[in-house]
């Protein structure tokens, strides 16, 4: 079975660093799209489903941190990673990302080798979160289907109590009354 490309979503205000991170990533085997503006970037995840998104943490309309806290407002970092991709290096801007919601972040100019590595590993938790998901829903379906066959077990074991006790009252009832019978007579009453 083939494995769908992973969806990554590059947004940057400037289209040269989207070319060349379009560029290289789709060498790498990812379906990628585009967005040059945060509202852009919110109107498609809207849309459609990303594994990963690249963003830019300086953008005119809407920084990146504010499209970042929409997206934590809908997408968990389990469900859609955002790594922030942006020349401010101080571990004041860092620490702020990461405050927001990012799963990581990566200052330009973009080393492509540590890109790749810090996209692989987010793709990798992404997948085992959903592996662990998947496998809690079952678990969850399973356990409600036993809890159901309890259920309906134990109203079938309490009918069935019930029957058995309707028998043994009425065998020994007709006990009772062979018992009497057997030492009673009719005709003489002793």
């Amino acid at each position: 079975m083939t494995q769908a490309k992973p969806s990554l979503l590059i947004v940057d205000d400037i289209a040269a660093n989207r070319e060349i991170l379009t560029r290289r990533f789709a060498r790498r085997d990812f379906d990628i799209t585009e967005a040059d503006c945060g509202f852009r970037a919110l109107e498609l995840i809207r849309r459609q489903r990303f594994d990963l998104v690249l963003l830019d943490v300086m953008m005119p309309d809407l920084d990146g941190l504010e499209v970042l806290r929409r997206i934590r407002r809908e997408h968990s970092p389990a469900s859609l990673p955002v790594i922030m991709v942006t020349a401010k290096t101080e571990s004041v801007d860092i620490a702020e990302a990461f405050a927001a919601g990012a799963n990581d972040y990566i200052t330009k100019p973009v080393d492509f080798v540590v890109a790749v590595a810090r996209l692989t590993t987010q793709l990798a938790r992404k997948q085992a979160e959903e592996k662990i998901q998947q496998a809690n829903d079952s678990l969850r379906d399973l356990t409600e289907s036993l809890e159901r066959r309890v259920v309906d077990r134990t109203a079938e074991l309490v009918t069935t109590n019930e029957q058995l006790r309707k028998e043994i009252a009425e065998r020994e009832r007709k006990q009772n009354e062979i018992h009497y019978l057997a030492h009673h007579d009719a005709l003489t009453r002793p």
